[in-house]
């Protein structure tokens, strides 16, 4: 196979993977393109926990076909049982001549294991084509994987003052219909979408997914996310929407207050809830990507701990004046030099709206 043709095979299964990614949490959305003679035999994304991996879906999918083709795969076969059989041990019994994947797996049960099991076995293998692309997708099983705690992606509507709200607390709507369904796109792919107590005291909102299965392009219920809410002073009202609505949730306190089937975790002694130790948590109970949803206070305190990964904001042309609520509070910065700096990765309208992709620079 000549390198064009590695890329374009390792492109169609980047777009598998991207199309996993509503689905397959806690496991890392993956794509796998089987190919024989130049013709595709085989196509496979990750399914939802307990189902086939990839590379399993893609040799079902070709059969006897299978055998003496090439994997195009993009994150490292697994070598380990764990829900499912090991990938790698799949791909020798079917016959595959060759196996090319993106990146390693960071995993310390694979971390290299899957491509030596492959190697072992007579196989061809090679890595490292398209690798950022495929990290980037992997993002959040990524960060949990080598730093210990999920990506975290905050969400923020804003008028083009920087105001999310009226000082009144009044904040529906800012951004058009487009804006908002769009953002639901963000819950979805997520595993926890986190928030603070001033937004259930203000909005009242549920914080869960609201697209059909079809706006999703997957077969069978949407997954909704674990909800998950910084509540230091346990004030959280028996009555909100948030509580009563169905699907695991986890409240984090310095009180010890029982919820209605709510997971509780207490930061006993403690006056504040540190953020960090929130997000160590989460990864523990496997939560690859967390949604940041909240209020200038808790959002202020993410962002001065360098906790926010990814920044996507959706600003409304509209001026909502000097007393409205900001976007985030920060205080103890006085020069340009402690300005916390981003970068722009995308920049378009939706509807009337602006929607910024920042990164941290």
């Amino acid at each position: 196979m000549t390198a064009e043709v590695d890329l374009q095979f390792m492109q169609a299964a980047l777009e598998l993977a991207a199309g996993a990614r509503f689905i397959s949490h806690p496991n890392p959305n993956v794509g796998c393109v089987l190919v024989k003679d130049g013709q595709v035999v085989g196509r496979g994304a990750t399914g939802r926990v307990g189902e086939a991996h990839a590379e399993a879906g893609a040799l079902e999918d070709a059969g006897e076909r299978a055998y003496g083709a090439t994997a195009y795969v993009t994150l490292e076969p697994c070598s380990h049982y764990g829900r499912t059989p090991p990938c790698a041990q799949a791909l020798i019994d079917a016959g595959v001549l060759r196996v090319v994947a993106a990146a390693l797996d960071p995993n310390p049960l694979v971390s290299g294991k899957g491509l030596a099991m492959l190697t072992s076995a007579g196989i061809e293998t090679s890595h490292g084509l398209c690798a950022e692309e495929s990290r980037w997708l992997l993002r959040g099983f990524m960060s949990r994987m080598e730093r210990g705690r999920p990506w975290v992606r905050a969400k923020v509507a804003t008028s083009i003052d920087g105001r999310t709200a009226m000082a009144n607390g009044e904040s529906q709507w800012i951004t058009g219909s487009a804006a908002r369904r769009d953002g639901q796109f963000c819950r979805a792919e997520s595993d926890c979408v986190l928030t603070g107590i001033g937004t259930i005291l203000d909005d009242n909102p549920t914080l869960n997914v609201r697209l059909s299965p079809d706006d999703l392009s997957i077969e069978g219920k949407v997954r909704q996310p674990m909800r998950a809410l910084m509540d230091t002073r346990a004030r959280l009202p028996m009555a909100c929407q948030w509580l009563r609505e169905p699907g695991r949730k986890r409240v984090y306190s310095v009180f010890e207050k029982s919820f209605p089937d709510t997971e509780s975790v207490c930061f006993k002694g403690a006056e504040t809830i540190d953020c960090k130790r929130v997000l160590i948590d989460l990864a523990e109970q496997e939560v690859n990507f967390v949604h940041l949803e909240a209020g200038a206070v808790l959002l202020g305190a993410f962002l001065k701990a360098n906790l926010v990964d990814e920044l996507v904001v959706y600003q409304a042309p509209a001026l909502l004046g000097s007393e409205g609520r900001p976007m985030a509070q920060i205080s103890g910065l006085v020069h340009i030099s402690d300005a916390l700096r981003w970068r722009f990765t995308e920049v378009k309208t939706v509807g009337n709206d602006l929607r910024m992709v920042l990164l941290r620079t």
